[in-house]
């Protein structure tokens, strides 16, 4: 992995040769998760492996932060907690769904994966309702502005509060991320916006990028003038 205190200096350096699958900042706190074993670090140096649970064969793929704690998800409806990375207490099995991405918002944790299965949780992570949205894997999941956003592929699904999900309109484009009411994702090279402020919103194409590498991940900032 890779490091900067800057985003102009960049640093290589190595944990273990286990590759890194997902990685999430809280509390002064960045955690990481490879698919058999989670890492704690308070600045992206030293990275210290977590400890204190018994944790299960079940690949992560997964973690995510929210209302101070830490929640990694994986195969067989694994679902593991921390407050700090550190010490890791609870490591368990809530559902038959494997658990691809999981992501926090308004007191609400949501995790979804295989067959359309989808877990939510509003008391940080100790129980689960489980539900079905769709017939197919749900590999895209965030937050946005005006709830929930979920992708199987073929289909967008919105939620408020990750109760009752509608669909919001057929699409293979993958959810990247969002800023406001701005939802960005992609096809392919291309970067496509949906506008979540307007009535029956659609994709717009605002730009494609150069050598046809496809987009896997965004981050987005505001920009003060």
């Amino acid at each position: 992995y890779w490091s900067s205190t800057t985003g102009y200096s960049w640093a290589h350096e190595t944990i273990n040769p286990e590759p890194l699958i997902a990685c999430v900042y809280g509390e002064n706190f960045f955690v990481a998760i490879s698919e058999s074993l989670p890492y704690h670090s308070i600045a992206g140096h030293q990275w210290n492996e977590g400890a204190g649970t018994p944790w299960m064969h079940a690949p992560l793929h997964d973690i995510s932060y929210g209302a101070g704690r830490f929640i990694a998800v994986g195969n067989g409806g694994r679902i593991a907690q921390t407050d700090n990375g550190n010490a890791w207490g609870r490591d368990e099995s809530f559902s038959s769904f494997n658990l691809f991405q999981i992501t926090y918002g308004d007191g609400v944790f949501i995790a979804a994966g295989s067959f359309g299965g989808v877990l939510r949780s509003a008391d940080q992570g100790q129980t689960w309702d489980e539900q079905v949205v769709g017939e197919y894997d749900i590999r895209q999941l965030i937050h946005t502005h005006r709830g929930f956003l979920l992708s199987n592929g073929s289909e967008l699904y919105h939620s408020e509060d990750g109760s009752i999900w509608e669909i919001l309109l057929e699409s293979d484009i993958k959810i990247l991320n969002a800023i406001g009411d701005r939802v960005f994702g992609s096809r392919g090279s291309a970067l496509f916006e949906l506008n979540l402020s307007v009535p029956s919103p659609t994709w717009q194409e605002v730009h494609v990028f150069g050598q046809n590498q496809p987009i896997s991940r965004a981050h987005l900032a505001r920009v003060e003038p």
